[in-house]
């Protein structure tokens, strides 16, 4: 295997194009930055570097080592200041970023029981909606995610953690105005597209789930009469004004209950839906963030 030392002298020597140059930041004498160099193309059997007067280049496939290699020696630095930091008895808190109904109704509870194995555990949970945790998780600012979004997020791993559904909402009032009072709570998705409807924004794994069915059922997305960017505001808006909404089940569970709330049934709408994990690569690098995942997942 090839050691970390020249694997930092060839990928610092690819940025600063001359080995003599990489050899200083990494103060290692250029005679044995050289045999460095050498003996990795001989373990990897590959010419890494093309040597000029001019400084040195990497070959195409110098190129795909190159970031390899960067990731290994990245790899290589989290797992020394992790263990650091668990030798110094203050492990790094796990930062978690997850959208609007995970973060509500599900994230407490599998922390709890996450808290309970691990009581040294710390962690740092932000929330946004399912585009925006994958752009958190893209640039570094957090270990580990969890979306609602149906579609494939490109480069980043995932696991199923829960199963979900959505739910037409609106107050017993709105209902009878639209003459969908009593055992009549069932409406075509043409009609209930017909209907002043708030919905989650562009970019929300509720907004994405629910324009996914109606496309499904050959209906185009359309303009909802309000748009909002969270769980609590929606609710708020459909108990407040005479219009309909679409909401995870689990939102309004009690509502349903107490009667404030009613459900309609809209028969040819498949609005089911996976709730994820996601993370970057293979493995997510936060010991933690891997525990979570085997608590989750089958």
């Amino acid at each position: 295997m090839p050691d970390p030392v020249s694997l930092d002298l060839f990928v610092t020597t690819v940025t600063a194009g001359s080995l003599s140059k990489a050899a200083e930041l990494c103060s290692i004498s250029q005679p044995s930055a050289t045999a460095r160099i050498r003996k990795l193309e001989s373990q990897l059997g590959l010419t890494l570097l093309e040597r000029t007067t001019r400084g040195s280049t990497p070959t195409a496939a110098g190129r795909l080592v190159a970031g390899w290699a960067a990731a290994v020696l990245s790899a290589m630095g989290k797992l020394v200041e992790g263990t650091q930091a668990l030798a110094a008895g203050q492990p790094d808190p796990l930062r978690l970023v997850a959208s609007y109904t995970v973060a509500e109704y599900l994230l407490p509870g599998w922390l709890e029981v996450l808290h309970r194995r691990f009581p040294e555990a710390r962690f740092e949970l932000a929330v946004a909606n399912s585009s925006l945790v994958a752009d958190a998780l893209r640039t570094g600012r957090a270990d580990l995610g969890f979306v609602e979004t149906p579609t494939e997020l490109e480069g980043i791993s995932c696991a199923t953690v829960s199963q979900d559904r959505l739910a037409v909402i609106a107050t017993p009032e709105t209902l009878r105005s639209h003459g969908l009072d009593g055992a009549g709570r069932s409406v075509t998705p043409e009609t209930l597209c017909a209907f002043p409807i708030v919905l989650r924004e562009p970019g929300s794994g509720t907004r994405e789930t629910f324009d996914r069915a109606l496309a499904l059922a050959g209906i185009a997305p359309f303009a909802p009469l309000i748009q909002v960017g969270s769980t609590t505001a929606l609710k708020g808006a459909v108990m407040s004004s005479s219009v309909f909404g679409v909401l995870s089940d689990m939102a309004v569970t009690d509502e349903l209950s107490s009667g404030a709330l009613e459900e309609v049934d809209v028969p040819g709408l498949d609005l089911g839906r996976e709730l994820r994990v996601v993370w970057i690569g293979d493995h997510p690098g936060h010991p933690l963030a891997r525990h979570l995942i085997s608590l989750l997942t089958p």
